[in-house]
């Protein structure tokens, strides 16, 4: 699965369209609860998958933020702001988008490592 997204050029769209660079930072931890797990380190794979989740969630806050940055009455009721408003719009929600599916699918990937390599029901 992660050969094809790398053969699709998923991973440089992510990290081109995060503007914040979360992304990094999930990734590390993920590859840490990769690392973990393959210790035998189960509960700290866990957390650590829960942390990417959080940190994903705060990328979807600070995407928002900087998608609604400099919207205002005047902003939109002048037509050459517009450009501008559109191109926050479209960097904050590829972030927005981006950290939230790296968090999630980083919990999801740790979760599913234990469940079929843990040796725990």
């Amino acid at each position: 699965m992660l050969c094809i997204a790398q053969m699709v050029g998923f991973p440089l769209r992510m990290w081109e369209g995060d503007v914040s660079k979360l992304i990094i930072l999930i990734l590390a931890l993920f590859l840490y609860g990769i690392i973990e797990q393959a210790q035998g380190r189960w509960t700290k794979a866990d957390d650590t998958g829960n942390i990417c989740v959080l940190i994903g969630l705060i990328g979807t806050v600070l995407g928002i933020i900087v998608a609604l940055t400099g919207i205002n009455a005047e902003t939109v009721a002048d037509a050459s702001s517009v450009k501008q408003v559109i191109t926050n719009m479209v960097g904050g929600m590829g972030t927005v988008y981006y950290t939230t599916l790296a968090g999630a699918v980083s919990l999801a990937w740790l979760r599913l490592g234990e469940k079929f390599c843990s040796g725990k029901d």
